[in-house]
């Protein structure tokens, strides 16, 4: 939805950028060749690390959330599954900047204070709640939680097609219409699914055929990130930075790249108990600069 902007003559020699490159080009060199409509001047608030931990997630939220909680006439509740995250730390301070009226999110319990202090409303840990369902149907119906109101978007960063998350059956549980947990017109959001998801994700992405061509329920599908163009959500992303809505948290940062840091980080990644984000720093040619 956001036009290239950004030409080439905004950046002189020297200028902080973020962004991100294109599929399949790697990012992890001293020197990279990315197209201009997939970067903007990076937020002056923020290190450079920070900076580099922003696009993907940045990008993710804001695409995912942006659409949904704008379209709406009356302020939206937003649940996201998998709060603490590299992008769900992110989801929740892009849907306060948004505009939302609640921000509930489900953690662990290591993780329910740093969820707070992103901006969450509410935090469930599922830890030490065994009825996530009962809990959640709580929450909606409480003066001290919406009050009746039900959540119109949800992101969930926790489903995938991994045997291990597919227990939990998340989509299932809350949109079941027992649950009475969301509204008839909402939109619930996956990072995560089978191969048969992401088929249907690319096919969807020209926006050639219709959502009910490709989703047996429209309302539940997996979200699909699009780096092309997004020099304008990317400078969303440094407005909200800049105003003090968005600050990235990294758990860890190494020092320098190698085969060894690289593999580390990812490693640490696919733990699943990155609280935050994980950025390997590169070093540069030159002894006085890094980045």
């Amino acid at each position: 939805s956001h036009k290239p902007t950004n030409p080439l003559s905004e950046f002189r020699p020297g200028t902080r950028v973020y962004g991100t490159m294109p599929p399949l080009h790697g990012s992890f060199a001293t020197f990279i060749n990315v197209p201009t409509h997939q970067i903007a001047v990076a937020p002056n608030t923020l290190s450079m690390e920070e900076c580099a931990a922003l696009p993907l997630v940045g990008l993710t939220a804001l695409q995912s959330l942006q659409p949904v909680i704008n379209r709406n006439t009356s302020p939206s509740n937003v649940l996201i599954i998998g709060g603490s995250g590299g992008t769900g730390h992110i989801a929740i301070q892009v849907a306060r900047a948004l505009g939302a009226h609640t921000v509930v999110t489900i953690c662990g319990t290591s993780n329910v204070q740093f969820c707070r202090e992103m901006g969450a409303t509410h935090v469930l840990d599922y830890k030490t709640t065994p009825d996530i369902l009962g809990a959640l149907q709580k929450l909606t119906s409480s003066q001290e939680g919406l009050d009746g109101q039900l959540f119109d978007t949800i992101l969930d960063c926790v489903t995938s097609g991994d045997p291990k998350d597919v227990h939990h059956d998340y989509p299932q549980q809350i949109r079941s219409q027992s649950s009475r947990l969301v509204t008839p017109d909402h939109l619930y959001q996956r990072l995560g699914g089978h191969w048969s998801d992401w088929i249907r994700a690319g096919l969807a992405r020209p926006g050639i055929f219709p959502h009910s061509w490709l989703w047996s329920d429209p309302r539940e599908r997996l979200f699909w990130i699009k780096f092309p163009n997004s020099a304008g959500a990317l400078t969303e992303l440094t407005k909200m930075a800049e105003q003090g809505q968005l600050k990235p948290r990294l758990e860890k940062i190494y020092d320098e790249m190698t085969a060894n840091t690289v593999q580390q980080a990812m490693e640490d990644v696919l733990s699943r108990r990155v609280q935050g984000k994980v950025v390997v720093r590169v070093v540069r040619l030159s002894k006085d600069h890094k980045s």
